[in-house]
């Protein structure tokens, strides 16, 4: 059977631009797509204040077009590349991507929604103007998160030519994080009038985009299968469109692989500098640590428990303001940006503690703070897959999880792959105090085995198999037309 062309739509793409764990995911999995043997095509916005240091050194192809949108006629160029054997292909409109920020974070959901159904609509453009998605070239295209699967509005019906190649996948990333609009956003889209009605929040005037749009994916897949499962156990009605989905074998979680080389304290080419002479990895850990704990005033020869990741509820700040209020004499190493901290931690009432908030975010202060760490505390409220305890462990360092989402699953492989039995979890705050006191008094800087936490590989190669099976099911695939709704 012919291979799809695979193609990734996202909001963001590393190396060239990054909001989240989002561009890591669809690096990795285009590397691992690619290395199976698929051609592999990325769709993303080129913004004009945000693209980073590579992007610079890059070739391009520039193709200039205009579409209908919003019933006016808009000019945009695509700007295309190739990077490590994938296909690049950046979106750019000033009017729609010039913004400060890859999402408008300001409530605007309608804005992000109106600026990302264009790449959606270029994209598909684009796609029929290569001659891509047809039968004859068929492809697999995959919406990462909410508003990168916005393309899905403007497929024509399944029995026209130029769609008739395509199989249409949303991926799931995060469903608590701006999935409404105002339900005049929709006008703009070519959806019908019955599936309009799908709205349940009537009584506002706001709808759930994902209730609305879910029906027009032939698969729906998730980061982890322990996300998957939650969300289809909980109570709303687009828990049920899912649970239904689910039920009927169109929706499943994988758990997501990395990039091993670059996510390792013995690959990463930003602590070169700190390998060099080194004898093994604990080595390297100490000179990290200890540049770090000159840094923060930290005591090199105590535990150093460490968070990175956007300064938010969601990633559970109350957690870790719990810990700073609760055990003050603990070292806390935040990096990270977001919401300003004073929100989560009362640092008048709890002067004492010792918690020191690095930021901005980088790439290099990233993998020097992970290697610098002893534990890292991964307390998301909610987590799908949970990417940041992977990393940990690759660069030595042990998480600390939320018993929740993607977080059970790698705690249970650390557990297994360490010969412990089962990783550091917690339910509540106090498990998460009593794990914290408990290091914190015993002085152990670290309590596994570095080199064999360091050594597990997070590799795609069985999700990949898995996805392949799932996704593209040949025959057996139901196209979202002919699907029966609940």
């Amino acid at each position: 059977m012919l291979k799809p062309t695979w193609i990734l739509i996202s909001p963001d793409a590393f190396p060239f631009s990054k909001a989240g764990g989002i561009s890591d995911y669809v690096y990795s999995l285009a590397c691992a797509l690619r290395d199976s043997g698929y051609e592999v095509d990325i769709y993303t916005p080129y913004y004009e204040k945000l693209m980073r240091e590579p992007f610079e050194r890059q070739p391009f192809e520039v193709v200039s077009d205009s579409i209908s949108f919003r019933r006016e006629q808009v000019i945009y160029a695509i700007h295309r590349t190739s990077y490590e054997g994938l296909r690049y292909h950046f979106v750019r409109q000033p009017e729609f991507f010039g913004r400060d920020e890859i999402y408008d974070r300001g409530g605007r959901y309608d804005r992000n929604l109106n600026h990302f159904s264009l790449l959606g609509k270029t994209m598909l453009q684009d796609l029929a103007r290569r001659g891509i998605g047809t039968s004859e070239r068929p492809a697999v295209i995959q919406g990462n998160d909410i508003y990168a699967s916005l393309f899905a509005a403007y497929l024509d019906e399944r029995i026209s030519a130029q769609n008739a190649g395509i199989t249409a996948v949303f991926c799931i990333h995060n469903l608590g994080e701006g999935y409404i609009a105002k339900k005049e956003v929709y006008d703009y889209f070519n959806v019908d009038e019955e599936l309009k009605m799908r709205f349940r929040d009537s009584h506002r005037n706001y709808a759930s985009w994902c209730e609305l749009m879910l029906p027009l994916f032939d698969r729906v897949v998730t980061v982890s299968d322990t996300y998957a499962r939650e969300l289809i156990g909980g109570p709303s009605a687009l828990h049920a469109l899912l649970r239904h989905r689910f039920e009927q074998g169109d929706f499943r979680g994988f758990l997501n692989g990395i990039d091993n080389r670059f996510w390792s304290i013995t690959g990463s080419p930003l602590l070169q500098a700190y390998r060099a002479g080194a004898s093994d990895i604990r080595e390297i850990k100490h000179r990290c640590k200890a540049e770090v704990c000159e840094q923060t005033g930290f005591d090199i020869d105590k535990p150093l428990f460490i968070f990175v990741g956007r300064i938010c509820r969601q990633k559970g700040l109350n957690t870790i303001g719990a810990i700073a209020a609760a055990c003050p004499e603990a070292q806390l190493l935040l990096l990270g940006d977001g919401e300003p901290l004073d929100a989560f931690i009362d640092f008048e009432a709890d002067s004492g503690h010792k918690l020191v908030h690095l930021r901005p975010y980088s790439e290099s202060l990233c993998h020097r703070v992970m290697a610098a760490g002893d534990y890292m505390i991964v307390p998301s409220q909610y987590e799908p897959c949970g990417l940041v305890a992977m990393y940990a462990a690759r660069f030595g360092t042990m998480p600390i999880v939320k018993h929740t989402g993607g977080l059970i699953e790698i705690a249970a492989r650390i557990g297994r792959h360490i010969g412990i039995g089962s990783s550091y979890t917690f339910h509540s705050d106090d498990e998460v105090l009593e794990i914290v006191r408990e290091i914190h008094a015993s002085g152990r800087t670290i309590s596994v085995p570095v080199e064999a936490l360091a050594a597990l590989e997070w590799k795609w190669t069985d999700s990949i198999a898995g996805m392949e099976r799932f996704v593209y099911g040949g025959e057996q695939l139901v196209h979202a037309a002919e699907r029966t709704q609940p």
